[in-house]
């Protein structure tokens, strides 16, 4: 197979046992942890009860890794998914780790040019996918140049024209033994896409090392062991869901409980059916939650904490209400949680805890990277002190690694100060990223679209404070000369070409753009418009 990666990695291995983490690749992780739990549940849908032990998941994995390997997938080769949660998913997911494949890992939500960009940068020549996107990804069938070959994970009746149609099942060997594997945690095993703080959405190369570090330090801080079972309806593309909460749970032997997708009104007794004693809690979510009239069901279920942020909501409340506690943190997929809050020692309720100083050195600087005292407001930076924890680089895209590692320190664009204490407050974004539906929204790729739409001359985007503790996309359009310009078919435009949670759901008609003396769109005087 063609499209083989050439990952930027440090060779270097830690120390044994710096850190108390056991360092090894995820496909060796996931087979040790067959070889010692053996029928021990690790994983179950809620959507349909399938279960799955820890040695039924290895062998299902390693059928699909020997009938990729017999197709001529290997090392190094990028492989995408398309995909909602689902066994499939994870036991794709870890039939590529097992045999030094690259995930690829789409958002399932993506339309248009966004969904093109994704699956272009890779090259990737197969794409595991499902019925339900068989519409999006004929709509752009054209300009996917490098895909030959989709594999369905479910009964879907059509492809598309011109690809070859694999069944998954036809894919999966009769071989349950453990395939030859990658033995060098430091190899690149995923490539994660992020809106990041600027630009457009970019895949982070990210190493084994990177993934079971990430997992372990969950893990660790929350003391997590064999009886803890996560709750997750959050989607495996995101670094929350994959690395976090189904990593953190492989490393600590226990269990996994996964959803397709967030239902609120399911939430409570979801978390209670599976015995789930923890979960991620998106700041959204934590919202709609709180929102929904208060129920028996609410303290009828065995988690101890969610963690997660930020807390738009009464959290002393929250935890009271829902009989919980709550854990705050800071990070970003780039770099994972560098600090997490205590849940035993008592610490300042709006910081993000203590930064991990065995993994991480960050930073509080300012706009010439100098380092401002604590109490001081400026850019966290970031650089690991273990070799391939954080991201490799933004592939294909070295102008925004370059420009994301300068001076030697990883630049994240969030605002944040230290107290004296060594307590991480985060403030802000530095850059104009929105926030809505618990997913980052870049401006630049919204108005792409909206651009493209021939009544539109002009436009600018920004985000307007919602109920939810995120923010509306709001887009100020400009008509093109004599167009008369519909706000509703301009929505439908969009929702052909970006994901659900990037169409704007406001849009204001102004006859011309307020600029400032640089020439760029006048944010405040648009948002003054909203009042």
């Amino acid at each position: 197979m063609e499209s083989r990666v050439s990952a930027m990695v440090d060779p270097r291995p830690p120390a044994a046992g710096q850190c108390g983490i056991r360092w090894e690749t995820l496909g060796r992780l996931l087979e040790r942890q067959a070889d010692e739990r053996g029928e021990h549940e690790f994983l179950r849908f809620v959507d349909t009860g399938e279960r799955l032990s820890y040695r039924a998941f290895n062998e299902r994995c390693n059928r699909l890794a020997h009938g990729l390997l017999a197709r001529g997938i290997g090392p190094g080769d990028f492989v995408a998914l398309m995909l909602r949660n689902s066994i499939e998913y994870l036991v794709v997911s870890y039939a590529l780790k097992k045999i030094g494949a690259v995930e690829v890992s789409l958002n399932a939500d993506f339309r248009g040019r966004g969904l093109v960009r994704t699956v272009n940068l890779t090259r990737s020549p197969l794409l595991f996918t499902a019925a339900e996107f068989v519409e999006p990804l004929s709509r752009v069938g054209d300009r996917l140049g490098h895909l030959r070959a989709l594999v369905f994970v479910d009964d879907a009746s059509a492809g598309l024209p011109g690809r070859e149609r694999i069944p998954l099942a036809s894919l999966c060997a009769d071989d349950v033994s453990n395939p030859p594997g990658p033995e060098d945690d430091a190899e690149t095993t995923a490539i994660l896409f992020t809106s990041g703080t600027t630009g457009f959405s970019k895949g982070l190369v990210v190493s084994h090392r990177y993934w079971v570090c990430h997992a372990a330090m969950v893990a660790q801080h929350y003391g997590l062991s064999e009886d803890d079972c996560v709750y997750t309806p959050w989607p495996l593309y995101h670094y929350g869901g994959a690395v976090c909460e189904v990593g953190g749970a492989l490393y600590s032997g226990g269990r996994v409980a996964l959803r397709s997708r967030l239902s609120v009104s399911r939430f409570w007794r979801d978390a209670r059916d599976a015995g789930a004693t923890w979960a991620m809690m998106m700041g959204g979510a934590q919202k709609w939650l709180w929102d929904r009239p208060p129920r028996p069901e609410d303290r009828s279920h065995d988690l101890r904490f969610v963690w997660g942020g930020p807390f738009p909501v009464d959290r002393p409340g929250f935890e009271k209400r829902f009989g919980l506690r709550t854990g705050y943190c800071y990070g970003l997929s780039d770099i994972g949680n560098p600090c997490l809050q205590s849940l035993d020692v008592p610490e300042p309720p709006d910081s993000c805890g203590k930064v991990r100083g065995d993994l991480y050195d960050i930073r509080i600087v300012d706009e010439c990277d100098e380092e401002v005292e604590a109490g001081e407001v400026g850019e966290i930076v970031c650089r690991p002190r273990v070799p391939g924890i954080i991201l490799q680089g933004y592939y294909g895209q070295p102008e925004y690694t370059l420009e994301a590692f300068r001076n030697h320190w990883f630049h994240t664009g969030d605002l944040g100060r230290f107290d004296a204490d060594g307590h991480l407050f985060f403030l802000d974004r530095k850059k104009q990223v929105l926030r809505n539906s618990g997913e980052n929204v870049l401006p630049a790729e919204v108005e792409e679209v909206v651009n493209r739409h021939p009544a539109v001359a002009d436009c600018a985007v920004l985000g307007v404070p919602n109920a939810n503790g995120e923010e509306d996309i709001a887009v100020f359009v400009v008509p093109a000369a004599g167009a008369e310009l519909d706000p509703e078919g301009l929505r439908g435009h969009c929702r052909g070409e970006l994901a659900r949670f990037m169409v704007p759901s406001i849009v204001r008609v102004v006859d011309e753009m307020p600029m400032t003396s640089t020439g760029k769109p006048a944010l405040g005087r648009l948002a003054a418009l909203l009042q």
